[in-house]
């Protein structure tokens, strides 16, 4: 079994999440001086949406031109090496401020 509080979007809602025989069961923190233990409908869905069968759960390459429905599976190595490449590229052509970092982590 795995347990673990987190958050998960702006309103700095805390749950517990916890990963037992395979199935993931979210609830709200009751510790959390705010929430206490609410989760949104949001929070309550997620895990619904990890076990769907329509998650992706390997990398996929487009085939073809931009635009095209046709994608292939691929190693998360392949798949990070291919974002790299093409990070640099738009950086030695562009510049360094040509790439928006961005983060996402709840309320920070």
């Amino acid at each position: 079994m795995f347990s673990a509080c987190m958050r998960d979007c702006y309103d700095t809602c805390s749950m517990v999440s916890e990963l037992k025989n395979g199935r993931l069961r979210v609830r709200g923190n009751p510790e959390h001086p705010i929430t206490a233990g609410f989760l949104c409908p949001k929070g309550a869905l997620l895990p619904k949406w990890f076990h769907s069968e329509d998650r992706l759960r390997k990398p996929l390459i487009r085939i073809g031109e931009r635009g095209s429905e046709k994608f292939r599976e691929a190693s998360w190595e392949e798949a990070i090496d291919l974002v790299a490449g093409k990070l640099r590229e738009i950086i030695a052509r562009h510049g360094s401020e040509s790439v928006l970092v961005y983060q996402y982590a709840g309320d920070r």
